[in-house]
């Protein structure tokens, strides 16, 4: 069975009490042992943007030229989410760290809850670049301007 906590619920910890015989319709030997409590925690809706389907247009990259980019950007969270970008970096490996190149943002605008919508850009690999295995990492909400439910599954790397 499920049961609707209300929305005006504050977040909390509270306890679900399971009820036999609530209007002691059944006369007992014992008439203590008819509740017991499950534990619950009440949190705030929050949306969870992640990326989905991340895709180059090429899996050769060549400094100093475009690369096209394209992603779903998705909110599997339980809110809406205001307004948003995706980044897309060039790195040596498959985690976001300061040492990793921008190459380019793409602008998301409010997504409500279990919806996504296609992210696509042309970045300009740097003419620096030096030759050597990169990964692009595609990342929701670059700029952390969501506040979500998890903000640790917002990266995605494409070799």
């Amino acid at each position: 069975m499920s049961v609707t906590i209300p929305a005006s619920t504050a977040t909390g910890q509270y306890y679900v009490l399971h009820v036999v015989d609530p209007l002691n319709a059944v006369a007992e030997t014992n008439e203590t042992n008819n509740v017991t409590s499950s534990a619950v925690s009440v949190g705030a809706a929050r949306p969870d943007l992640v990326i989905l389907q991340p895709a180059l247009q090429s899996a050769s990259i060549v400094a100093g030229n475009n690369l096209g980019i394209s992603c779903l950007l998705a909110n599997q969270g339980s809110a809406a989410a205001t307004a948003s970008t995706t980044g897309y970096y060039l790195s040596t490996d498959n985690v976001l760290s300061s040492n990793d190149v921008l190459l380019g943002t793409a602008a998301a605008g409010g997504m409500v809850a279990g919806s996504a919508t296609p992210s696509l850009a042309l970045v300009l690999i740097p003419a620096g670049t030096a030759t050597g295995s990169y990964h692009v990492l595609f990342v929701a909400d670059q700029a952390s301007a969501v506040t979500e439910a998890s903000e640790t599954n917002n990266v995605v790397s494409q070799p």
